[in-house]
């Protein structure tokens, strides 16, 4: 990909990627972060990495809730829930739940 020719590395990863949209979303440049989430997010579904593909949705959808686009964003933490159904004790997965209900208040006011 660009990211891997610019620094002239032959591996293609994911976590560099995340970790730029990390970045991005604290800076608020939303849609920086959006992109680069969603490079991740196709790399991590490469790799077949449930966690990877867990951090990556779950960024997206934060990008969603703050954006106030509730429906989509809680697509996303839908998402990160059934990736993660094999690993219930997941952080991610405790934290998408957390953020489902944090739209069901808001949308409820």
């Amino acid at each position: 990909m660009q990211l891997e020719k610019k620094l002239k590395v032959k591996t293609v990863s994911a976590l560099p990627r995340y970790y730029l949209a990390a970045s991005y979303q604290r800076l608020h440049q939303l849609d920086q972060s959006l992109r680069w989430y969603k490079e991740a997010l196709a790399l991590y579904r490469e790799q077949n990495n449930a966690e990877g593909q867990a951090l990556a949705l779950y960024g997206i959808g934060g990008i969603q809730q703050s954006r106030l686009d509730y429906a989509q964003a809680i697509k996303s933490y839908e998402k990160v829930i059934a990736v993660l159904h094999a690993q219930p004790q997941s952080s991610v997965a405790a934290n998408a739940l957390n953020s489902l209900a944090e739209i069901a208040i808001i949308q409820d006011q």
